[in-house]
């Protein structure tokens, strides 16, 4: 028992071994000192969270790769790591959700704390877990950045849809699809908002409005004039989240 556990432990302690020095490769310049502190502070975490030390390796790697400035990389895997947990979920999954609303956004816009908090919230609202959101947000949350919706307006929108579909990536595309038809110019939903609200969709965010506020306007609209918010849309997809969040779902993405 003794020599396969000895065995085990050289294996483990190869593979930790290895995993950081590839995790060194991203750190050009790191002297043997930082990197013995870097080791010795995955050694830490990892016995705080009740994980492996092979476990944060990878992730580690990814959260760098990920542009996770050195300095306060720990701080952030400690904050993926809680997320992890939480959510029933591989630390790389954590990473990877936590880092893809980061960088969509900006880190001086949004830490890990507040975007792992939004997302959680999201699932106990709606009908997703923290793995689907995690895997999902990347096809929406640039058009949603460069538009101005916030993240916690998105994540407000898929609470609320998958409330009613149970589909995390059908909702997230339909939120997509919406997005793109209100911000393009030339869309049938563009031109439709813009002779309701007198400017833009992007203009309407850039002035403090909210994407909540943009459907409600049409959806006013619509029931003054006999029609649906649906027809107001070029696309099924798009039509279809328009109808979740303005009317089935009104309540709740208010909410």
């Amino acid at each position: 028992a003794m020599a396969v556990f000895a065995a085990k432990s050289i294996k483990e302690f190869a593979s930790f071994e290895k995993g950081m020095l590839e995790v060194f490769t991203l750190l050009p310049g790191i002297s043997k000192k930082e990197m013995g502190a870097m080791e010795a502070d995955v050694m830490k975490l990892a016995g705080s969270m009740g994980i492996l030390p092979e476990t944060v390796v990878p992730a580690l790697y990814q959260a760098l790769s990920a542009g996770v400035p050195k300095k306060n990389v720990f701080s952030f895997m400690e904050v993926a790591s809680k997320a992890a947990i939480g959510g029933s979920v591989s630390l790389e999954t954590a990473v990877n959700g936590l880092t893809g609303v980061i960088n969509a956004y900006g880190k001086e816009n949004i830490s890990a704390a507040k975007a792992s908090d939004i997302m959680f919230l999201a699932v106990r609202l709606g009908k997703t877990s923290f793995d689907e959101m995690s895997k999902s947000l990347g096809d929406v949350t640039p058009i949603a950045s460069a538009m101005g919706v916030s993240f916690a307006e998105v994540a407000a929108a898929l609470a609320a849809s998958t409330a009613i579909t149970g589909n995390t990536a059908k909702s997230v595309t339909g939120l997509k699809s919406l997005m793109a038809e209100l911000g393009k110019s030339g869309q049938v939903a563009a031109r439709n908002f813009e002779a309701i609200a007198g400017k833009s969709f992007p203009d309407f965010i850039k002035a403090g409005g909210s994407l909540q506020g943009a459907l409600k306007l049409m959806k006013d609209h619509a029931d003054r004039t006999g029609g649906s918010i649906m027809n107001m849309f070029g696309g099924m997809e798009a039509g279809g989240m328009a109808l979740q969040l303005a009317e089935s779902g009104a309540n709740a993405f208010a909410s």
